[in-house]
């Protein structure tokens, strides 16, 4: 058994995909345009649903995931306006190596004031431990609603 995404293409999933995408449609989700984004994709597995449940569409998502930002951090940065170009060309701006990038996002930090800790000599392992424990945060958040 498939679904039906337009024009007649099926799209064949797994029974547990059917069951969430189905659940998924009885509350308040992503849209039927960023859902039909991961369609095309033909990218329905839990990771995809976790992007979309965050309001990311499939094409955006890759590079978000590019960065190593996470569903969550990657929404904070579209509700600031960013898209993950603009967030990339501000931390490379900043003086941030790419690969401390997610930590310091997670950690909550704008590009500038992780150039001043750094400064400062905090290193970007402890922007992942603070990041660390700020998704746990999200997770007791998240459980709640």
């Amino acid at each position: 058994m498939g679904v039906v995404i337009g024009l007649g293409v099926r799209l064949c999933l797994d029974p547990g995909a059917r069951g969430r995408l189905a659940r998924r449609g009885r509350r308040p989700g992503p849209s039927g345009r960023l859902m039909h984004s991961y369609m095309l994709r033909q990218w329905v597995d839990d990771e995809a649903i976790a992007w979309a449940s965050h309001g990311i569409d499939a094409g955006d998502a890759g590079a978000w995931k590019e960065l190593g930002l996470t569903p969550v951090e990657a929404e904070r940065q579209q509700a600031l306006g960013l898209g993950a170009m603009q967030t990339a060309k501000a931390w490379w701006r900043a003086g941030i190596p790419v690969d401390e990038v997610a930590d310091w996002i997670g950690a909550g930090l704008t590009p500038e004031e992780a150039a001043e800790q750094r400064a400062k000599g905090v290193t970007g392992e402890r922007a992942a431990v603070l990041r660390s424990l700020r998704k746990g945060e999200d997770l007791g958040s998240s459980a709640g609603a």
